[in-house]
């Protein structure tokens, strides 16, 4: 059932005015700091903000799928889905460069799993404005765009 502000039920009921796009917007602009240039290679640091950055989104597609979807006739029905599954791709693409930092892969190897990262988090953020979020979810996506910031510092900038 939706109501006349457009959103659904008790979904609407429980989300708010927050819109996805502020939520993930802050991930996105968070990935793509303006920086003066690339920071050496530290394999340490970047292991390190690359497990807080899997830490930061464990569980952020739960979180969504708990916040309720539109209803299958509602216009954000697709929208909801696919935003769920590019959730559940970051929250898998940020495990594997958790792993592969932590077991000794250097940038050339692991740029293909960051790569892949950013484009996760910019087809999500293009999903964005057509969804709805609570605060909850909002601040687990800052807390892994301030980790993203820091990782983008040591990859290329065409990254």
């Amino acid at each position: 059932m939706t109501n006349r502000c457009g959103t659904v039920g008790r979904v609407g009921a429980r989300i708010g005015t927050m819109g996805i796009a502020l939520a993930v917007g802050a991930l996105v602009l968070g990935a793509t700091p303006a920086r003066a240039a690339e920071m050496d290679w530290d394999q340490a640091a970047v292991a390190g903000l690359a497990g807080e950055l899997a830490a930061a989104l464990k569980g952020i597609r739960k979180a969504v799928r708990q916040a309720g979807s539109p209803s299958v006739a509602s216009m954000q029905a697709r929208a909801w889905h696919e935003f769920s599954d590019k959730l559940r791709l970051i929250e898998q693409e940020s495990k594997h460069l958790a792993s592969a930092l932590g077991n000794g892969a250097g940038q050339a190897e692991t740029l293909p799993a960051y790569r892949r990262l950013q484009m996760l988090v910019r087809d999500a953020r293009d999903l964005g404005p057509k969804l709805f979020i609570q605060k909850p979810l909002q601040d687990q996506l800052d807390a892994g765009s301030a980790v993203l910031g820091k990782l983008a510092m040591y990859y290329p900038a065409d990254a």
